[in-house]
């Protein structure tokens, strides 16, 4: 059976904290691709069996939130628009009816409520698999760029 692989919770990544940065030299594309290439076959595994609790997880906290915005008497299609001229700060040229924005605001507020829960539990799902955080983002990217790293992946998966 063959799995898609999704990114960390989306709205969850808005969590995390500002990288700190080093003053170092900045890697070439050689040595970044070769960072990149440099995991184990146990991490691939791990990576694996943690992409598909993070998609689980991810599923889950998506309906709650489409259940949020349903309860708000929103589309979600509608809530997403709004949302969406929101963050282009052109919601004044959007007709949004006083009710909706309340609705907005509402169902917002909730769902702003729920990331720190979101984002614990896709931590905890990765942690649990024996990566850390980290590690596994940076084996998602490398899925994510690099065909070398996804086939391996792919034939992890295949297994």
């Amino acid at each position: 059976m063959k799995r898609n692989f999704v990114p960390v919770f989306a709205v969850a990544a808005l969590c995390f904290g500002p990288a700190a940065f080093a003053q170092q030299a900045t890697p070439t594309q050689q040595e970044t691709t070769q960072q990149q290439n440099n995991f184990t076959d146990q991490e691939l595994q791990q990576f694996v069996k943690a992409n598909a609790k993070t998609a689980s997880i991810t599923k889950e906290h998506q309906q709650e939130m489409i259940d949020i915005i349903k309860e708000e008497d929103l589309e979600v299609s509608r809530f997403n628009e709004i949302a969406q001229a929101h963050r282009q700060q052109t919601i004044d040229e959007l007709e949004v009816s006083e009710e909706e924005m309340t609705s907005f605001n509402n169902a917002a507020q909730q769902i702003v409520e729920m990331q720190p829960t979101a984002k614990q539990e896709v931590d905890d799902a990765i942690e649990a698999e024996g990566l850390t955080v980290e590690r596994y983002e940076e084996i998602l990217e490398a899925y994510e760029k690099d065909p070398e790293v996804k086939a391996k992946v792919q034939a992890i998966i295949q297994q």
